[in-house]
């Protein structure tokens, strides 16, 4: 049997969420896209999903069905940091819309894993920024999500510092930025039982949060 070093939260369907500070920002009014917008969903697996007994439909398939009309193209990889990310999508076409997610790997949140490190915080803050920019520099509205909660207490003190850099990236950057811990801790089971993905609750959790932030108009 597998034994964790760290205590997650589980429950009889996953994990649940550990309780931490929520990162504050203004809520906006809905961004108005068009039927024919293409949103580009970029990060780690957080995005792309997730393999085994566990996997379902990743999230951004399933904002694309709840939009019922702009196509969400999924640039996630797993195990990807922010400055993997740059390199490997830096010459990808952009969309009128870019949801980053980045943030736990560069974290190094599963530190119980021999060679698991964290990316140092100012090399995580620039290479995020240079993503953003460049999103902008297309002319795409960037929403910046702040990494999701974890269900262990030691993986949330690695993530912590990273979550506040995201936030100061996106204000940095005029980007749009959400923090999903309200959405998932309203699940009873937001994570896989590794206290990390997201479990198929979570999903759905995800995708209606990020989903309300978007009003698909004919004038958007």
């Amino acid at each position: 049997m597998l034994l964790w070093p760290e205590r997650i939260r589980w429950t009889g369907a996953g994990a649940a969420i550990v309780a931490h500070d929520l990162l504050p920002d203004p809520v906006p009014e809905p961004l108005a896209i068009a039927p024919t917008a293409t949103i580009i969903a970029e990060g780690d697996s957080l995005i792309a999903g997730s393999r085994g007994k566990d996997a379902g439909l990743p999230w951004p398939a399933r904002l694309e069905r709840k939009l019922g009309g702009p196509k969400v193209v999924n640039r996630g990889r797993g195990g990807a940091t922010a400055s993997e990310g740059e390199a490997r999508w830096r010459d990808a076409a952009c969309g009128d819309v870019a949801i980053i997610l980045y943030g736990a790997n560069d974290a190094g949140v599963r530190g119980w894993i021999r060679g698991v490190k964290a990316v140092p915080l100012a090399s995580y803050r620039q290479a995020l920024g240079r993503i953003v920019a460049r999103q902008r520099a297309c002319g795409a509205a960037v929403i910046v999500l702040a990494p999701l909660p974890p269900g262990s207490t030691a993986m949330e003190g690695r993530l912590a510092p990273y979550r506040a850099a995201t936030r100061a990236v996106a204000r940095e950057q005029g980007a749009l930025f959400l923090d999903p811990q309200p959405a998932l801790a309203s699940c009873a089971a937001p994570l896989q039982r590794d206290g990390l993905h997201l479990s198929d609750e979570g999903r759905a959790a995800l995708a209606a949060f990020v989903a309300a932030r978007l009003r698909v108009s004919p004038e958007g």
